[in-house]
C-alpha cells in the first residue's frame, strides 16, 4: 500500500513538473510570437512612412490598427494600395480624423447634426439622459421604449413591455457598458472620447412590434454607394447588400450571416438616399443608418468604422471598390490632442 502512495504521490509530481514545463514553453512562445510582432510592425512602419504622411503622432493607433487586423484576420492592411473594404476603413482612422466624428459617434449629440441636416423629426423621440442606469425615472416612460448607451454598439435593450422588464439584468448590462471605454482596442479612437451616458428614447417599431429593418447607406464624400440591408432581428438576421437602383448583385457581406431575399424598394428610396448624403456630407466615408417606419424616416447612427475594418469573406473585397474616396489627401491626427484633454 505504501508504495502504491509513494509512486501516486511521484506520478503527481512528474505530472506538475510537465505542467510547469508545458506552461513555460508557452510563455516563452508568446513572448516570441509578441516580439516577432512588434519586429514586423515596426518595418512595415518604416515602409509605409516612406509613401504616407505619417508622424509620430499616428504611431499608437497604427500600431493598435495593425495589431487589431492580425488578431482578427491573420494579415496587416495595406494603406497604400488599399483596395478592399477593411484596408480603406483603416486609412480612414488613420488619415480623416475630426472633431465632428466623436460628435456624431456620440447617439445623443448626433440629434443636433441630424436637426442641422435635416430638421426636426427625423430622430426617435428622446426621453431621458442620465449618467447612470439607476437614475431612470420608469414612472414617466411609456409602455416601450428602447434603452441605450451613447458611446458603444450593442448595449441596446427594447422594452416592449415595462412591466416585464428585467430590472437586475437592465442594470448589469448598462452598469457595466458604461463603467469600460469602447473602441479603443479595435483602432475606433472616436468612441473612446464620448462621455458616456445611458438614455431611453422612443420605440419605433411597427403595429406588429417587430424591430424594422436597418438600412445602413455606405456613403463616400457626400454620395450613397450602396445599401447594406438588415432584416428579422428578432427571428433569425439576414442580410442583402443593395445596389442604388435597388438591385441585388447577390455579392454577400457579413459573409457569417444568412444571405435573403427579402427587400423591397420602400416607396421613400429616394428620399432616404437623399438624407443619408445630407449626413454624410464632409466625410470620406461614413455609414448612415437609417429606418423606415409607416413611410417615415428615422436616423439611427452614423458608424464610421463599421466592423472595425475587420469584414471577413470576399464581399466585402467586392464592396470595398465602391468606396473610391480620395486617398491622396490627408487631414492632420487630432486624437493625441483629445487624449490631453482632461
Amino acid at each position: 500500500m505504501w508504495g502504491v502512495v509513494v509512486c501516486d504521490r511521484k506520478f503527481a509530481a512528474h505530472r506538475r513538473g510537465r505542467e510547469m514545463l508545458r506552461r513555460i514553453a508557452q510563455k516563452a512562445r508568446s513572448v516570441a510570437d509578441a516580439a516577432a510582432l512588434d519586429f514586423r510592425i515596426r518595418m512595415k512602419w518604416n515602409r509605409d512612412r516612406k509613401t504616407l504622411p505619417l508622424t509620430s503622432k499616428h504611431r499608437e493607433l497604427y500600431d493598435i490598427s495593425h495589431r487589431f487586423l492580425w488578431k482578427e484576420l491573420g494579415r496587416f492592411p495595406n494603406l497604400i494600395d488599399c483596395d478592399d473594404f477593411n484596408d480603406r476603413i483603416q486609412w480612414v482612422k488613420l488619415f480623416d480624423q475630426r472633431i465632428e466624428t466623436v460628435m456624431c459617434t456620440d447617439k445623443v449629440r448626433l440629434r443636433d447634426h441630424v436637426r442641422e441636416c435635416l430638421g426636426a423629426g427625423y430622430c426617435p423621440e428622446l426621453f431621458q439622459v442620465h449618467d447612470k442606469f439607476e437614475d431612470i425615472d420608469f414612472d414617466a416612460l411609456p409602455d416601450r421604449f428602447v434603452i441605450k448607451a451613447n458611446h458603444d454598439y450593442g448595449s441596446v435593450l427594447v422594452v416592449k413591455d415595462k412591466q416585464s422588464l428585467d430590472m437586475r439584468a437592465a442594470n448589469d448590462l448598462f452598469s457595466s457598458a458604461l463603467s469600460r471605454p469602447f473602441g479603443w482596442d479595435r483602432g475606433e479612437w472616436a468612441y473612446s472620447f464620448i462621455p458616456r451616458k445611458v438614455f431611453v428614447e422612443e420605440f419605433i417599431g411597427s403595429g406588429d412590434l417587430r424591430p424594422p429593418p436597418d438600412y445602413k447607406f455606405l456613403c463616400v464624400d457626400g454620395s450613397v454607394k450602396f445599401l447594406h440591408y438588415l432584416y428579422d432581428r428578432d427571428s433569425g438576421l439576414k442580410e442583402q447588400v443593395i445596389d442604388l437602383e435597388g438591385n441585388d448583385p447577390g455579392v454577400r457581406f457579413f459573409a457569417y450571416v444568412p444571405y435573403g431575399s427579402g427587400f423591397t424598394m420602400p416607396g421613400n428610396w429616394k428620399e432616404m438616399i437623399s438624407c443619408a448624403e445630407k449626413l454624410s456630407k464632409g466625410w470620406k466615408f461614413v455609414r448612415v443608418d437609417l429606418y423606415s417606419v409607416n413611410g417615415k424616416i428615422y436616423v439611427g447612427e452614423m458608424t464610421f468604422f463599421p466592423a472595425g475594418g475587420a469584414y471577413p469573406g470576399d464581399g466585402q473585397a467586392f464592396w470595398g471598390k465602391m468606396l473610391d474616396f480620395d486617398r491622396t489627401t490627408f487631414l492632420p491626427p487630432i486624437v493625441p490632442a483629445l487624449q490631453s484633454q482632461p
